[in-house]
């Protein structure tokens, strides 16, 4: 079938305005396919505008979650707890291990303010006005071991950072 067209001599591939010609029938055609139909174009502008409406959503909660000056105060850290097997420790086991997800209330004043739950490495973030709280872990009756009370100060555009150990009370 003879070409219409002068082919490139090193290519032997149409000439570059020819192959974007082809490129643009090609889009258009695959356009037309079930893939790139209307109702597909439909579906993912409506995911855009749904994504877009959580993001423009979501700024005032978390503007509201900042202190007035636009720092965050309060408390951050990493809770363990030691020992956690019987006996001595062994020279190949860790002396102690994160205290993951364990709920934590954080007082006042003698007051409960806030709670927190550490996460599956024993971390946690709570934002907390300036001052002096003591943070216990929640519901515990046994005295056995020693969860808190942990004392900490918060001052005003600073998160301050602990690393508490909890004592399991196993010897």
């Amino acid at each position: 079938m003879p070409h219409r067209f002068k082919s490139d001599a090193r290519t032997n591939r149409p000439p570059k305005a020819l192959r974007a010609k082809s490129l643009r029938r090609s889009l258009l055609a695959s356009f037309a396919t079930s893939e790139f139909s209307a109702r597909f174009w439909i579906m993912k502008l409506a995911r855009a505008l749904a994504a877009l409406m959580l993001l423009t959503m979501d700024v005032p909660f978390s503007a509201a979650a900042q202190t007035p000056s636009g720092k965050e105060a309060g408390i951050e850290g990493f809770i363990t707890i030691s020992p956690t097997q019987p006996g001595p420790v062994r020279v190949d086991a860790p002396a102690s291990e994160p205290l993951a997800n364990t709920a934590f209330v954080v007082e006042k004043e003698n007051a409960e303010v806030a709670s927190f739950t550490t996460d599956d490495h024993g971390r946690f973030r709570i934002q907390l006005p300036p001052g002096h709280y003591k943070v216990s872990i929640k519901g515990r009756k046994t005295t056995i071991g020693h969860f808190g009370p942990f004392e900490a100060e918060v001052v005003a555009d600073k998160m301050t950072s602990v690393r508490w150990n909890c004592d399991s009370g196993i010897r």
